[in-house]
């Protein structure tokens, strides 16, 4: 029998009740599909387990980014061998290794400076929250210490997948939400999410705050910003978006008593908390308040917020075609072949309104700062994985197409980012 459409209420978005049309099927075709559901199995395991495993609401698109990201983590490690290049040096460098020192041998307790007097490179500038998790796991597993921060990257990428699509799934069809999760998972910067970096990590605590928070609830949000706070300096925009609805949520129930309001008035002081403890820790250590700020200014980081004239330089630089002959001029542009749609695809999604205003509003914060601090240019793809809806719109037109064009877009967008991660892992010419 032929599908029929039905009309159900969809969540509720900027007051106003959004409907979603939904396909129901009917006769055979509903039985079947039914049927289908229930006997969904995991391939090579017992069907007891299998059961136990994908009655978890979750099992899906965990499995689904895992199939998708593990396909694009191969062929990215493919090109590393070609390149006559050491798997797990290649995926335990650069950041990989200053969070493996963190977690052998501490933090320093002062600035470093080179022979001339410049600021130089310092491992204060990295959060501790990873590298404590790299040792906790070392002593547990007798591993590696620099391979444990790749098995923490994987299973926090799990749960980061398991957010996305538990959050986006509330406002859009849980198929377009599975979209937007496969290609979390094979974008150009998600090779990451293979290496022992932090990005997973914070996507995971921000993914899940955000949903608590869109919930009210207050206390879980707050408690996962807190981690946040120990694993990346973005959680300012967090905290500031949580500190924003729980104003709002005080002043609107005023009236209510003491007994309503203290959630919202204690995730106000526990959300900034991670990050305070970090820089509080610093200054008690090294005797500088300011430590953590020098220490990103070390050596070629010069990390400071110049609301974006780095950015915006490098941009006009790039579509001059100006320095084609300078050793960064193919992964600056290699960047702005991700910066530029990540823009594009914000600007679509406060256009479409499809989220609530915490989302919209932490989106696009987080992508202004990103764009508008200095730094490692060729590291802005990588800042900008974490925000997450920036890949709904993507997500939308892609599950609109047929089946057999979805299949070909995901391919394509999976060879290009393995190709995309192969070259920074084997280029040297700058972090990813």
């Amino acid at each position: 029998m032929p599908a029929r459409q039905e009309e159900r209420p969809g969540p509720e978005i900027d007051g106003g009740t959004a409907m979603e049309s939904v396909q129901t099927l009917s006769g055979p075709q509903e039985l079947a599909q039914q049927d289908s559901e229930k006997r969904w199995r995991i391939p090579l395991v017992p069907d007891r387990v299998s059961d136990r495993v994908s009655s978890w609401r979750y099992t899906r698109p965990v499995v689904a980014f895992y199939a998708v990201h593990l396909v694009l983590t191969l062929l990215m490690l493919v090109i590393t061998v070609y390149h006559h290049k050491h798997i797990g040096s290649a995926l335990t460098e650069w950041d990989g290794y200053w969070y493996e020192q963190i977690a052998r041998h501490g933090y320093a307790w002062h600035l470093t400076y080179n022979p001339d007097g410049k600021l130089g490179y310092s491992n204060i500038a990295f959060f501790p929250l990873f590298p404590l998790t790299m040792r906790a796991l070392t002593v547990v597993s007798f591993l590696k210490v620099a391979y444990t921060g790749i098995i923490i990257s994987w299973v926090c990428a799990a749960f980061a997948a398991a957010g996305i699509y538990a959050l986006l799934s509330r406002y859009v069809s849980k198929y377009t939400a599975m979209m937007a999760v496969i290609l979390w998972a094979v974008v150009p910067p998600s090779y990451v999410e293979s290496m022992a970096y932090t990005e997973t990590m914070f996507t995971a605590f921000a993914v899940w705050s955000l949903y608590a928070l869109v919930q009210k609830k207050w206390l879980t949000s707050a408690i996962l910003v807190f981690f946040a706070g120990l694993t990346h300096s973005t959680v300012v925009i967090l905290v500031a978006v949580l500190g924003l609805a729980a104003l709002l949520e005080i002043y609107r129930r005023r009236g209510d008593g003491f007994a309503a309001l203290w959630r919202p008035i204690a995730a106000i002081f526990i959300a900034p908390a991670g990050f305070g403890v970090f820089l509080a820790y610093l200054w008690k250590h090294t005797g500088l308040w300011d430590a953590w700020f020098q220490a990103e200014q070390g050596g070629s980081w010069k990390a400071n917020f110049d609301f974006g004239d780095q950015a915006l330089s490098t941009l006009f630089r790039q579509f001059l075609w100006r320095d084609v002959s300078g050793i960064h001029f193919v992964p600056y542009l290699l960047a702005t072949a991700v910066v530029v749609p990540a823009i594009l695809c914000n600007i679509s999604l406060l256009r479409r309104r499809l989220l609530p205003w915490e989302l919209l509003l932490w989106t696009t914060f987080s992508v202004v700062f990103t764009m508008g601090s200095a730094g490692v240019y060729s590291s802005k793809p990588r800042f900008l994985l974490p925000i997450f809806p920036l890949l709904l719109p993507l997500a939308q037109e892609v599950a609109k197409r047929p089946r057999k064009t979805q299949i070909a877009i995901i391919c394509m967008v999976t060879v290009f980012g393995a190709w995309f991660g192969g070259y920074f892992l084997t280029s040297r010419l700058g972090p990813p």
